[in-house]
């Protein structure tokens, strides 16, 4: 179970950094509203490529032996 939950690590991490660029978007920048959602959709892809080799390396999720 501990497993299969490090994998919602990654998604979670990339969901809360969409979130916090959109609320900051709509409160401070004069962005069209599509531009605001195309940057968190951005945002959520790039923080998820970021983060799952950075999270997978610190748990441990790699075999041994294997690169």
């Amino acid at each position: 179970m501990k497993r299969s939950l490090a994998g919602l690590r990654a998604p979670v991490v990339s969901l809360a950094a969409a979130a916090a660029f959109f609320v900051l978007a709509r409160l401070f920048a004069e962005a069209p509203p599509l531009a605001v959602v195309g940057g968190s959709v951005w945002v959520f892809f790039l923080a998820t490529i970021v983060t799952l080799p950075l999270l997978a390396r610190r748990s441990g999720d790699r075999t041994d032996g294997e690169p």
